[in-house]
């Protein structure tokens, strides 16, 4: 959101700049209407990824999306008896007894 209102700032900041010239040339109004349109443009695409990617991880947390490791059953047939992935290095078997524990724990 932050780049949202960089972006909207930077724009203003522009037309403030550029609308005495405006008013009195047309290619650079044409050019302005241009790049208002593709900001907006912009804005959508990224207000579309956001929430894409917002819905995305709220399903990997509620175990709906399955990830790297699986979900379900198949994700118990990888793991040995503590619940790590086989393929994890100590440090990693470390960080993902905590993640477990913490999960239990919400």
């Amino acid at each position: 959101m932050a780049e949202l209102a960089l972006v909207a700032a930077c724009v203003a900041m522009v037309l403030s700049a550029a609308l005495p010239l405006v008013l009195s040339d047309r290619t650079l109004r044409s050019a302005f209407n241009t790049l208002e349109d593709d900001f907006e443009t912009l804005r959508a695409t990224v207000r579309s990824d956001l929430g894409r990617v917002a819905r995305l991880k709220r399903g990997i947390m509620r175990g709906e999306v399955p990830t790297q490791e699986g979900t379900g059953a198949e994700a118990t047939d990888a793991r040995d008896g503590n619940g790590a992935s086989p393929t994890f290095t100590p440090r990693q078997l470390e960080w993902q007894k905590k993640i477990l524990a913490r999960r239990r724990i919400t």
